[in-house]
């Protein structure tokens, strides 16, 4: 697979297929990131360093070395937009990309999985045509139950993911009850005649 070629299947075949605005988990396979808004790297040329700085507007010396350019760059390097990312939302679609080397967060490789262990079982000495119509029929063959069930233990990684990482934290709740102190000559902001009640907490109140 390349870029041309797959990003020739989502104009093609992926895209015609949605009837409504989808969000298309992605992996970062070669052929996904192909940036359109590349920037100068280490084998780059000089002029073209100095060209890539005047058309972003960024203020260099003539003078400077190609080290000294390339650090400008680093420091002006915008967000990378990718060719098929462009493609999906030109389409009213959204792109939901994994972290590097996580594809057990991708559903889909749970359902190859599912695919070719349906067509390894089926193989029997057939040729290179009936072996590829029982590819198809094999894919064809995995329910959208299934499909649920592959999605359903992506999501009970994520959060076992989660929890591991410290993201999902339980915080000690506190309440403040705001009573009618009903002594008008106490000071408004006493926490005496406002009827303020604190809890057991992290909060730092005299911040």
């Amino acid at each position: 697979m390349n870029a041309s070629n797959f990003n020739k299947w989502l104009r093609e075949k992926l895209i015609p297929n949605l009837t409504e605005p989808s969000i298309i988990v992605m992996d970062n396979a070669s052929y996904h990131t192909v940036q359109v808004n590349k920037a100068p790297n280490t084998s780059t040329r000089k002029a073209e360093i100095q060209n890539w700085l005047r058309c972003h507007d960024i203020l260099f010396e003539e003078t400077q070395s190609r080290e000294e350019l390339l650090c400008l760059v680093d420091k002006h390097k915008p967000e990378p937009i990718y060719e098929a990312d462009q493609i999906l939302k030109e389409n009213g679609h959204e792109v939901l990309r994994l972290p590097p080397y996580h594809c057990d967060l991708n559903p889909i490789e749970l359902i190859w999985s599912t695919g070719k262990r349906k067509a390894a079982s089926k193989n029997i000495s057939r040729s290179l045509s009936e072996m590829e119509n029982l590819i198809k029929e094999c894919f064809d063959s995995i329910t959208p139950e299934e499909w649920n069930k592959m999605v359903n233990h992506i999501l009970h990684i994520e959060e076992n993911y989660k929890e591991k990482d410290g993201i999902v934290a339980e915080m000690e709740s506190f309440i403040i009850n705001v009573t009618d102190s009903g002594d008008d000559s106490s000071s408004s902001d006493s926490e005496d005649s406002m009827g303020v009640e604190y809890l057991e907490s992290d909060f730092d109140y005299s911040e």
